[in-house]
């Protein structure tokens, strides 16, 4: 009986740390739309227009097209994919 109380414990913490995993992850996904929004919402009404949304990624490719061939490399966008990984994740 004590192994079967064990094991049934077991389950429910790992259960638990699998909500708490979710609740974190979902957390994390709204935070970083918050960002965007912030990014991308160029006169602050609190919604992202079609020429707003392609402005924004219209000059962030730009900035990372840094020999301004109108393609990005696989390292300008390795370098993109890292840069906009430290913004989301607060490391300005």
């Amino acid at each position: 009986m004590n192994v079967i109380n064990k094991c049934l414990s077991g389950l429910i913490l790992i259960g638990l740390s699998s909500n708490l995993a979710q609740a974190e992850e979902k957390m994390m996904v709204k935070e970083n739309a918050d960002k965007m929004m912030v990014m991308c919402d160029a006169n602050k009404d609190g919604m992202i227009s079609k020429d707003e949304h392609s402005k924004h990624h219209t000059d962030m490719f730009a900035k990372y097209d840094k020999n301004a061939d109108g393609m990005l490399s696989k390292e300008e966008h390795q370098m993109m994919v890292m840069e906009m990984h430290k913004m989301m994740m607060g490391d300005k």
